[in-house]
C-alpha cells in the first residue's frame, strides 16, 4: 500500500523489541480509543505512537500482542470486527486481511478474543516456566483500552488475577528504539521540514503591517491542505510584536504593526512524521538597529549549539552552550549585569527530540548517539521592548557531527531582508 514502511522497517522494529524483552514475557500494546469531546463528539482520534510504531497501524481499539520464550516468538494483531451499522456513520474499518498487509502480521484476530487469548498465553507461560511471566505494558496515564479505563487499570486487572506474574513499563523499551531515527524515517522528516519551507514562503508573499496573525496562520495551514493534504504537526504560532515574549502564545487575533517583528514556531506533518521550524520576520521587511542586534545574538547562539552537536554531548550540555552565549550577547546590550539575570530573558530549553511526536519521548539525560534528530532553538524575549526572537532549526546527529536538516530555510538577517525585498 502507497506510504507505508518497508517490510524490512516494521518487522526490524520488532525484532529489536523481541531483543530487549526477557524470557517468558508477553508485550500488550493499546493504540488507544476515542476520546469524548462534548456530547456525543469526540476529538479526532490520534494513536499511541508507540503502538503505531510497531504496527503502522492507526485504527482505534486495537491491541498488539508480542510473546518471548526462548524457543519461540509470536506476534498477534487485534482489531475491530466489521460493523455494518458503524460503517454508514463513521467510515470502513480494516479487514483482517487489509491489517496484515500494513502490519505484516499474519495473526490478525477479532478484539473480543483478546483477553481471552491473553489469558491463554499466559497460562502456557505459567506450565512451561517455575517462574514469573513478564508483561509489558505502556504506562502512559493517558492511554485508554476502553473510555473510561486506562493501562493502569488493566496492570491493576492483571496483578489481581494471576499470582506469578510481573508488569514492566514497556516505555523504555520502545523509546530505546524511536530515539535513534532509519533512514526511512529521515527521510520523512526531511519531507516535512520541506512542506514546512513551502508554507513558510506562503506566509512571506503575505506579510505586511495591518493584516492579523490568525491572518498568516490560516495562510500557513492552507498551504499544507491544499499542495500537500496535509496538516500541521503542531498548533502554529504566529506571535507579533509583545505577543512573541510569551512562549507558547495561544491567540493570534493581534494585528500586526509596521516596524515590529513577529515570531512564527510552526511545522508540517509528513506520513506522521513532525517537522518544528522557528523563524523570526520583520513585518516592513527591515529589521531596526535593536532588532538586528538581538537577532544576530540570538543567531550566533542558534549556530553555535548547532556546531556543538555530536555524538557523546547530551541535551544538558547543549543548554549550557545556550545559556552562556545569550548570558554574554545580555551583558554585552546592557540588559543584565549578573549572569543569573539571563533567566528573565530566556527561559526554556534549547532542545528536544523530534520524531512521530513533535516533542518526541527520549531519555534527555543520554548522551546524543547517531541517528537522533533534535531541534536547535534559543530564544531571547524582551518584554520591556515588545521583541520575542526564537531562531529554531532541525538537527540530524551523523557519526561524526550533525547534518541540518532545515539550512535552507532562510535565517539570516541579511538572507530575510533580502528575500523580503524580493517579493515586488
Amino acid at each position: 500500500m502507497e506510504g507505508l514502511f518497508s517490510r524490512k522497517e516494521i518487522e526490524t522494529r520488532r525484532a529489536k523489541i523481541f531483543e530487549q524483552m526477557d524470557n517468558f514475557s508477553i508485550m500488550v500494546l493499546f493504540s488507544g480509543v476515542e476520546k469524548l469531546k462534548s456530547a456525543d463528539e469526540c476529538y479526532p482520534f490520534s494513536v499511541n505512537k508507540n503502538f503505531y510504531y510497531l504496527t503502522q497501524i492507526e485504527q482505534a481499539d486495537s491491541v498488539l500482542v508480542l510473546v518471548k520464550t526462548p524457543t519461540e516468538q509470536q506476534t498477534f494483531l487485534f482489531i475491530q470486527p466489521y460493523d455494518e451499522v458503524k460503517e454508514k456513520w463513521t467510515g470502513k474499518l480494516l479487514t483482517p486481511q487489509e491489517a496484515s498487509d500494513i502490519s505484516y502480521i499474519e495473526n490478525v484476530l477479532i478484539n473480543s478474543s483478546f483477553e481471552p487469548k491473553l489469558d491463554i498465553l499466559i497460562r502456557e507461560i505459567e506450565k512451561i516456566h517455575e517462574g514469573v511471566c513478564n508483561l509489558y505494558i505502556d504506562l502512559d496515564s493517558e492511554i485508554k483500552i476502553k473510555p473510561k479505563t486506562t493501562t493502569h487499570e488493566f496492570k491493576t486487572a492483571i496483578l489481581n488475577r494471576y499470582d506469578n506474574i510481573m508488569v514492566t513499563n514497556a516505555f523504555d523499551l520502545i523509546v530505546n528504539l524511536r530515539v535513534i531515527k532509519s533512514f526511512e524515517e529521515i527521510e520523512r522528516l526531511k519531507e516535512a521540514i520541506l512542506y514546512t519551507k513551502c508554507g513558510i514562503n506562503k506566509i512571506l508573499s503575505e506579510l505586511k503591517p495591518n493584516i492579523f496573525e490568525y491572518e498568516l496562520v490560516a495562510d500557513f495551514e492552507y498551504e499544507l491542505r491544499k499542495k500537500y493534504n496535509t496538516s500541521t504537526s503542531f498548533d502554529t504560532i504566529a506571535a507579533a510584536g509583545k505577543n512573541a515574549t510569551i512562549l507558547h502564545y495561544p491567540t493570534p487575533n493581534a494585528k500586526l504593526n509596521d516596524g515590529d517583528l513577529i515570531l512564527f514556531d510552526l511545522g508540517a506533518h509528513y506520513k506522521k512524521y513532525c517537522a518544528d521550524i522557528s523563524r523570526t520576520f520583520p513585518i516592513n521587511g527591515t529589521y531596526n538597529d535593536i532588532q538586528a542586534k538581538l537577532y544576530n545574538e540570538v543567531l550566533k547562539a542558534n549556530e553555535l549549539v548547532i556546531n556543538s552537536v555530536m555524538p557523546g554531548i547530551t541535551i544538558a550540555e547543549l543548554q549550557q552552550i545556550a545559556i552562556r552565549s545569550l548570558t554574554k550577547s545580555l551583558k554585552d546590550l546592557g540588559l543584565i549585569k549578573e549572569d543569573h539575570e539571563y533567566i528573565k530573558y530566556y527561559f526554556h530549553n534549547v532542545s528536544h527530540h523530534l520524531g512521530l511526536d513533535t516533542h518526541d519521548p527520549s531519555f534527555r539525560e543520554r548522551p546524543l548517539v547517531p541517528g537522533n534528530v533534535i531541534t536547535v532553538e534559543p530564544g531571547l524575549y524582551i518584554k520591556e521592548l515588545g521583541i520575542g526572537i526564537r531562531i529554531e532549526d532541525d538537527i540530524l546527529v551523523t557519526g561524526n557531527g550533525n547534518i541540518n536538516l532545515s539550512n535552507y530555510i532562510p535565517k539570516s538577517l541579511k538572507d530575510i531582508e533580502a528575500l523580503m525585498a524580493s517579493r515586488g
